[in-house]
């Protein structure tokens, strides 16, 4: 039988158990560890393998008593199951209706089979850590095509660059191609290759290394953004660097247009300023010509009217008939209606003259 601990590591489980008799196998008992405790730290303290015989005073061992002779097991060998030098279950050999003396072939039969199931358990475990391997690399390679990103490793005193299939892509070579760190400033940009030489230099040095540059990839360029860090032998001196590349072109394209269209706004608004400006200028200029013209006007039309209400009034001092004493009236009534608004019109072009 094989017997494996669960979750809780409380119970064993039996996966299989093969009757040899009736040629049968069956699953689903279970040895709890709150029963059996005794049988638990057996197992543990015995190293591999542990026998248990019902010629024992079976009525002091709860696991004989209650699970062995219920059962008709008399003996039962068992051999631990280790995985990463933990205790993860047992494979067990009984007999039933005979008690036997367990021989070296007994235990050693026992002990290989759990060794069996050791190596099984363990190669599973290591194919499920390389299949995770491989997910999370067709994950990091995904995600690299997505953003465009790739990383390289440098191995300084030798110049050779290792780089991902991203990092290759971006700089047109074929995928695993390697290049060496002459190769790479031969393809940086005439314009930047001092620039992206003095921030290497600098990174050597202890600095830190982010700087954005553009390539050469043909008969176009690329810009992309390096990040990296330098490992250093326990001397000091740099003798790995990893790093990151990204294809920043679309993102730098667009800040581009963004730039122009923002200067192109900035000019319209400073032609439209300048236009306003100027309406504002002349609208003054003609606000301040009408204040002058009614203000102009108005003293003009102010003395002959001064002019007509005093003669108005010396004429009164004659002798008049009732009929002109009505004319007369009138005149003097209209004369002075028309001094107030002429006095109206006087006071509005004080106030936009600023001087009421």
């Amino acid at each position: 039988s094989c017997w494996m601990l669960d979750e809780t590591k409380k119970v064993l489980e039996c996966r299989d158990l093969y009757q040899l008799q009736q040629k049968a196998h069956q699953s689903g008992a279970e040895i709890r560890k709150d029963q059996y405790a005794g049988f638990f730290k057996k197992l543990l303290r015995e190293g591999r393998y542990n026998a248990v015989s019902t010629n024992l005073e079976y009525e002091r061992d709860p696991f004989i008593r209650d699970y062995m002779v219920p059962k008709g097991v008399q003996s039962f060998l068992t051999s631990a199951i280790m995985l990463n030098g933990e205790f993860v279950g047992i494979v067990g050999y009984a007999t039933i209706a005979a008690r036997v003396e367990w021989k070296a072939d007994d235990i050693k039969f026992v002990d290989q089979l759990a060794g069996l199931i050791s190596l099984t358990l363990l190669n599973r475990e290591r194919m499920q850590t390389l299949e995770t391997l491989r997910q999370n690399e067709m994950y990091l390679s995904k995600a690299q095509q997505v953003s465009k990103t790739g990383h390289w490793n440098l191995n300084i005193p030798l110049g050779s660059l290792l780089w991902s299939d991203e990092a290759c892509s971006i700089f047109g070579v074929e995928s695993g191609y390697r290049l060496s760190l002459d190769e790479f400033f031969v393809r940086v940009h005439p314009d930047d290759r001092s620039f992206v030489m003095s921030a290497w230099d600098a990174a050597l040095k202890g600095a830190p290394y982010r700087i954005t540059h553009r390539i050469i990839i043909g008969d176009h360029e690329k810009w992309i953004e390096e990040r990296a860090e330098i490992e250093r032998n326990a001397s000091g001196e740099p003798i790995t660097a990893i790093g990151t590349m990204q294809d920043i072109t679309e993102r730098i394209i667009t800040m581009q247009e963004l730039d122009r269209y923002r200067h192109h706004l900035e000019e319209m608004i400073y032609e439209r300023t300048k236009e306003l400006e100027a309406a504002k200028m002349e609208a003054e200029s003609a606000n301040q010509a009408k204040s002058a013209f009614l203000s102009n006007m108005s003293h003009e039309i102010r003395t002959p009217m001064n002019a007509i209400i005093s003669f108005a009034h010396l004429i009164r001092q004659d002798s008049l008939t009732v009929k002109q004493e009505d004319y007369l009236d009138k005149l003097s009534d209209a004369a002075r209606h028309l001094l107030l608004i002429i006095n109206d019109i006087l006071d509005l072009s004080k106030i936009e003259a600023n001087k009421l």
